[in-house]
């Protein structure tokens, strides 16, 4: 018997506050506005970000569109994917990004990914474990780890 969804939930804490990460998942537009996000280098994910609105993701050269369930920036990021046409039916995945503060002045970035059509195979998660690593990457580099002074 198929499962009715499988669920992953993965998370990175990063030195990044909560908007540089948000920029890094949606870009930093004026609200309303389609325009692509910051995500990744080879990945567009395109979107006004505002419940209803569409989605487009575009990666090696191929688009898949869903539509945008909850955007409450800089803090979460709800949306469908997997539908090949605009139209955003037959979603396949629902992706949350939540991003909470951290004491330390950085962020824990936290993804759930509702995989609406599992095979067994964890190639799905394993494919968002590879985003979400990317993220913290991109991350890194924005907001570099304080290191400890030197002592004298």
């Amino acid at each position: 018997m198929r499962e009715p969804f499988r669920t992953s939930f993965l998370s990175a804490s990063v030195t990044a506050a909560p908007e540089e990460a948000w920029w890094v998942l949606a870009g930093d537009t004026e609200p309303g506005i389609e325009a692509p996000g910051a995500m990744l280098t080879g990945r567009q994910l395109i979107s006004d970000w505002r419940p209803g609105s569409p989605v487009r993701l575009v990666a090696a050269g191929t688009a898949v569109y869903g539509t945008v369930l909850r955007a409450a920036a800089p803090y979460r990021l709800t949306y469908t994917l997997g539908a090949p046409r605009p139209d955003g039916e037959d979603p396949t995945v629902i992706v949350t990004w939540e991003i909470l503060p951290a004491a330390d002045g950085g962020s824990v970035v936290m993804l759930a990914v509702d995989d609406l059509c599992p095979d067994g195979s964890d190639d799905l998660r394993d494919a968002w474990a590879e985003v979400l690593t990317e993220v913290r990457s991109r991350l890194e580099i924005l907001s570099p780890p304080i290191t400890g002074s030197p002592s004298s």
